[in-house]
């Protein structure tokens, strides 16, 4: 006897394994058959592609439940895929509909009584420090030949910094990293931070005679003269030390390259910045149901970042800032006019991006990833004509930079949003991650002999 399928207003998938000897397909399908609703989360490990790499095993019951999920997506429900990492190779598609089923990083699920649930597959939090960022550089070659290794972050005991509580300073990380260098023995060594960890990385290296390259991202001799009044050559005499012995410098625009070298650093290459041009994309306005033209600042709220230029300027319509930091607290109070809306990520700060009419930028020390982020979203860009923006904006199709900061965001609002998408679709992450796989140290990573096995072996 048939029954009447139940019906939900949502499903949610996770960790099925498709590919694997474990996964029980025909009590899914029998749970597929017997169960509908109007939104249906397929939330990471759906197919198991570490273990198909290994060894193939796809049975008949295997596909079935894709074509049932490709079925239910055809008869109007809405199917949202996030990958996990051992289907990671989706992410590579984010953005991108199959027969119905969008592929997305993370959603947001807003519940029948109004709460909003973050969807996003656990792996992102496995060894994960705190708001660390991982992007997979290998080859697409590489990626499906199964060669290279994406790495993890190390997890290790922090401590947050002063001044600065939602950043966290690993404390004594050495002989732990020491042990994970050793057993990945790695290919190439790149420092990407001057803090705790990367000081115990230079040091391992030096001790060891291993060659490494570094990047300069912080400009922490700026911040730690706002925050403490030194003057900026003693935060750069210690950056002139830390890079010092790095076979290359890697920076981010030439216009920093220029200083650099003026200051007396050595070595630097452009290794410039990569935007996630399927993430952030032009899309319908109307996410943030707010009076236009809106006015959007993405980034830290603190001092460095000189927040009060953009925040003061007389402008019909919203000024909106996402972001999170020590300055907050005060700006609110000072500026009750404009939106705060807090840290976001993901979509969530993809739709910001795409409902705002001009993106302002008045730091004048940064070198800005947010610009990028704002064009691929079709968004022009206004700020002050300084080293970050200067080097980001070298079209004047796309934005305006004027020590006139209100001016610069009345010509931004008359810019062509197209043209912005086109100029920042130049800025792949693959060319992005082959320019940096090319100027690596390769060189063969000597781990010291186990006392151990020596006195065994005598």
């Amino acid at each position: 006897m048939q029954t009447t399928p139940k019906r939900y207003r949502t499903i949610w998938l996770s960790d099925i394994h498709l590919g694997t000897r474990g996964c029980k397909a025909d009590y899914l399908l029998d749970f597929l058959k017997n169960n509908e609703s109007d939104r249906l989360y397929l939330v990471g490990d759906i197919i198991d592609g570490w273990a198909l790499k290994k060894s193939w095993y796809w049975p008949q019951a295997h596909n079935d439940v894709i074509q049932k999920v490709l079925r239910k997506a055809r008869k109007g429900t809405k199917v949202v895929y996030v990958p996990g990492n051992h289907d990671e190779g989706m992410r590579d598609f984010l953005g991108l509909r199959f027969g119905g089923v969008r592929v997305v990083r993370e959603a947001v699920h807003k519940t029948a009584d109004g709460r909003r649930l973050l969807v996003i597959h656990g792996d992102q939090f496995d060894g994960v420090v705190a708001h660390a960022r991982i992007h997979d550089t290998r080859t697409a070659p590489e990626r499906a030949s199964g060669r290279g290794r994406r790495a993890r972050p190390l997890r290790v005991a922090s401590l947050p910094c002063p001044g600065y509580p939602e950043i966290r300073l690993a404390v004594a990380p050495r002989r732990r990293l020491e042990r994970i260098l050793d057993a990945a023995s790695p290919d190439a060594v790149h420092l990407a931070t001057e803090g705790p960890l990367g000081l115990a990385a230079r040091r391992i290296c030096l001790d060891r005679g291993v060659a490494f390259t570094t990047a300069f991202h912080t400009r922490f001799p700026d911040y730690v003269k706002r925050r403490t009044g030194l003057p900026v050559e003693v935060g750069f005499r210690f950056m002139r030390w830390f890079h010092r012995p790095a076979s290359r410098v890697l920076a981010a625009t030439p216009s920093l390259i220029a200083e650099l070298e003026g200051r007396g650093f050595e070595n630097l290459k452009l290794w410039s910045r990569g935007v996630d041009a399927v993430l952030f994309r032009p899309r319908p306005k109307g996410y943030l149901d707010l009076p236009h033209p809106i006015l959007l600042n993405v980034g830290r709220v603190a001092v460095e970042k000189n927040l009060e230029a953009f925040l003061g300027l007389e402008f019909s319509g919203t000024k909106v800032v996402v972001g999170d930091g020590p300055s907050l607290p005060g700006l609110k109070r000072r500026y009750p006019g404009v939106r705060f809306l807090g840290a976001k990520r993901g979509e969530e700060l993809a739709r910001c991006y795409a409902d705002a009419d001009a993106f302002v930028f008045p730091s004048r020390t940064d070198f800005g990833l947010v610009l990028l982020e704002a064009l691929a979203s079709g968004v022009p860009v206004a700020a002050f004509p300084v080293a970050g923006p200067r080097d980001a904006v070298t079209d004047p199709a796309v934005g305006c930079l004027d020590e006139d900061l209100g001016r610069a965001v009345r010509t931004a609002l008359s810019l062509d949003p197209e043209r912005c998408r086109e100029y920042a679709l130049s800025y792949s992450w693959a060319s992005v991650a082959e320019r940096f796989a090319a100027l690596l140290e390769p060189r063969p990573w000597y781990a010291p002999p186990d006392p151990d096995a020596l006195a065994l072996a005598a």
